[in-house]
């Protein structure tokens, strides 16, 4: 008889041999490797220093001076163009309030209402633009006092409307003094086109 067995075929394991480069190979390749991720790391790092620098990198940073006043002109420009001539109606109904004319009363109430809405808006949007971070003190010195100025704007018209026409007098000329304050720190921090918001208060 005749064995199966003996007619099996046989399986042979044939065991691959992966050929190792020379050590010399080797520590060039892990030192290349270690060249590439420095360089990497490196080009990263400037990257993100000329972002921060530039006012463009996220962050608590905040933007570059640049950049805010860019921003804060633009708002202050666009502020006078509205400011101005309000001012100049109150200056002139607030003369004509010597004679006693309850018109002209009503009128510069009206006046001071618009005065103050529209300072108003624009001191917020002021108060919204993201700041830089190590300026945050001096644009405080401008913006404190500009919205107390703006608030002795409402009550100055809110007095008026009373028949407090000598309150609100009052408060204007207090206004004076607070709204160059505003000015010199617009003037001190660069804000060329903020000088004029509500200077002629002053």
């Amino acid at each position: 008889m005749f064995c199966l067995a003996a007619y099996a075929p046989v399986r042979t394991h044939v065991t691959t041999v992966r050929a190792h480069p020379p050590a010399g190979i080797r520590d060039q390749r892990t030192s290349t490797r270690a060249s590439r991720r420095r360089a990497t790391a490196f080009r990263v790092a400037a990257i993100s220093g000329v972002l921060a620098l530039s006012g463009c990198g996220g962050g608590g940073g905040g933007p570059g001076k640049a950049a805010y006043v860019a921003k804060a002109n633009a708002i202050c420009a666009k502020a006078s163009s509205q400011t101005a001539p309000l001012i100049k109606q109150v200056t002139s109904l607030a003369g004509s309030l010597t004679s006693g004319s309850s018109s002209a009363a009503q009128r510069l109430a009206d006046t001071l209402s618009r005065l103050h809405t529209v300072a108003a808006g624009y001191l917020a949007q002021l108060q919204r633009l993201k700041q830089p971070s190590g300026d945050r003190a001096a644009i405080k010195r401008f913006l404190t006092p500009l919205a107390q100025v703006v608030g002795a704007i409402g009550k100055a018209g809110a007095a008026v409307r009373s028949g407090q026409v000598p309150a609100a007098l009052g408060l204007l000329e207090q206004a004076g003094p607070v709204a160059q304050d505003a000015t010199s720190a617009a003037q001190a921090y660069g804000m060329r086109q903020c000088e004029t918001v509500l200077s002629a208060l002053g």
